[in-house]
């Protein structure tokens, strides 16, 4: 009987081992598939097998020599810095100061030549005893969907970040450029977009999309909106996204100033399998009376609602061209030529279709308080007006800039990077390493000191050089 239960032992070994040889050996074979797999994608997608020209970076970068201070923008527009603020920074010369970045776009995720920005590129701006202004880009952008606008916020960050620094050399210029003729069919109107996204939890704990207002408890809310400068009786655009996890179908209400959108319910379809949730679409055009617009929506459904939320509210609607009695204007027109209503003696005008190639545009007189232009360019193009009086948004102090020299040769600024629980981005930098040395060279006798590098490449980057900017979501 002995015998007999340690051969069956040994059997139930050798087939146990076996089973783990070949398991280990198919999740290899596995893994090497899909490295190939990976290797052939790879080479098949454009221009994934060449490098860029070493033209394409800088040699050194902006922040290796002087004072620098990091500053923040929530949104995209003309903003002012006053010389008294300057003065609190540390910049004692508006004439002097110089802007660099390029705000808070989500960069593409597929890297190519022709997008591409190195370093801190300089920021045109326009200078003066009072302070600087200067045009900046924030983390919301907008695409356009069967004609209309329709938003998208940057997943990584909430704000757009500009570095400042004051220098001797010519600052970059605004050149004037366009016709000094008189507009001819000029538009004086222009499609204007409103948005409300509140990006609060990862229904499935990965990825970028994030959700916001909770219906399950609060299965009614409203939101407020102010159509400033809408053309009378002209119609809204608005798109309503929501998302839930339920085991039957759901229906979302939605009204404008009391009345219903839709002649039916918004239905949002029940969630199957492994899915996180079930996400509804909705298009609605109406004509609201007045400028003051309070979008009303009602939740309901049936059996345990697992997860209920508004994604995002897109509004497009027509409004004039013309300057606010205070702030700034920004809008698009389709013609080349256009006039705008609100204009005086001190209006400035700039086109901002490229931000990183910025031009202003000769201003003739229409009439009192209207002034017009002809641009050299035709198609679609962005423009920011604003009146010297004007009360523009000013960026928010961050915090000062150590020096440091990033495209130096030697330097690596490439981390291994994974995507991890709510859209964040984990890096991993190079190893730390650290040895104790004597302090003072060992000449005071007063112990020793903890010296810590990170091993990039063949050159060592001291511990305290300030990381490279990664995505990561802000709360």
């Amino acid at each position: 009987m002995g015998e007999m239960v340690r051969r069956t032992l040994h059997y139930h070994t050798i087939t146990f081992t076996h089973a783990r040889y070949y398991l280990m050996k198919l999740l290899y074979a596995t893994r090497f598939h899909i490295y190939i797999l990976a290797l052939l994608l790879t080479a098949l997608m454009p221009g994934a097998a060449s490098a860029f020209s070493t033209d394409k970076y800088a040699t050194e970068s902006a922040l290796a020599n002087g004072k620098w201070v990091k500053v923040s923008v929530e949104s995209t527009g003309m903003h002012f810095i006053p010389a008294s603020t300057l003065r609190s920074w540390g910049f004692s010369n508006p004439e002097k100061v110089r802007i660099h970045g390029y705000g808070g776009a989500r960069i593409a995720d597929l890297l190519s030549a022709s997008g591409y920005i190195d370093d801190l590129p300089p920021v045109a701006s326009r200078a003066s005893a009072a302070g600087v202004y200067f045009y900046a880009v924030g983390p919301v952008t907008w695409r356009t969907v069967n004609s209309r606008y329709v938003h998208t916020l940057n997943p990584y960050s909430t704000k757009g970040y500009y570095f400042i620094t004051e220098a001797d050399d010519e600052a970059p210029t605004v050149r004037v450029e366009g016709l000094t003729s008189q507009p001819v069919n000029p538009v004086n109107s222009f499609t204007e977009r409103l948005w409300h996204e509140e990006d609060i939890v990862s229904l499935g704990n990965t990825g970028l999309q994030l959700f916001g207002e909770d219906f399950r408890y609060s299965p009614s809310r409203s939101f407020k909106f102010t159509l400033a400068g809408r053309v009378d009786n002209t119609p809204v655009w608005m798109r309503t996204r929501f998302v839930v996890n339920a085991p039957s179908a759901s229906t979302l209400s939605i009204t404008a100033n009391g009345s219903q959108l839709g002649t039916g319910s918004n239905t949002i379809g029940s969630t199957t399998g492994d899915n996180y949730g079930t996400a509804g679409t909705f298009d609605h055009t109406f004509t609201p009376e007045g400028t003051s617009l309070d979008v009303g929506m009602r939740f309901s459904a049936g059996g345990t609602v697992k997860a209920a939320h508004l994604d995002a509210i897109s509004i497009n609607y027509t409004r004039a061209i013309a300057i606010p009695a205070s702030g700034s204007l920004e809008f698009e027109a389709s013609r080349s030529s256009v006039v705008i209503s609100g204009a005086g003696v001190g209006t400035t005008v700039w086109d901002v279709t490229d931000p990183q190639n910025i031009f202003s545009l000769p201003l003739t007189d229409v009439s009192a308080d209207t002034k017009g232009w002809v641009n050299s360019y035709s198609g679609s193009r962005r423009y920011t007006a604003w009146n010297d009086n004007s009360r523009l948004p000013a960026p928010a102090f961050v915090n000062s800039v150590e020096n440091q020299n990033r495209q130096s040769s030697g330097y690596g600024d490439i981390h291994h990077c994974r995507l991890g629980r709510r859209g964040r981005t984990a890096c991993q930098r190079p190893p730390l390493q650290c040895r104790l040395t004597p302090r003072d060279g060992g000449q005071s006798g007063t112990g020793v000191q903890r010296i810590c590098f990170r091993q990039s490449g063949r050159q060592r980057i001291p511990q305290d050089a300030e990381d490279a900017v990664r995505p990561r979501r802000e709360r």
